[in-house]
């Protein structure tokens, strides 16, 4: 399946989450913990993630519940659970 070109770089052990497969739409890009994406407008929408290097834990719940780690980009969270 096609993907999306790179956006700029992230910085240094940042994360981008995008709201569709294969990198597609606008990513919300986090540099640290962050307990609830609802006050982004992005609480469940991620479908497929980049990584600028490091391991993340990405949750489907609030207040990190329901986790699962990741330690490069996912281009369909679906693969993850």
């Amino acid at each position: 399946p096609p993907t999306q070109p790179p956006g700029p770089p992230l910085a240094p052990g940042a994360i981008a989450l995008y709201p569709s497969a294969n990198f597609f739409g606008t990513a919300q890009t986090f540099s640290g913990p962050e307990p609830d994406l609802r006050r982004f407008g992005f609480d469940n929408r991620a479908r497929s993630l980049r990584l600028s290097g490091g391991t993340w834990e990405l949750c489907e719940d609030r207040n990190f519940r329901d986790c699962r780690t990741v330690t490069g980009d996912v281009a369909n969270l679906s693969s993850v659970g």
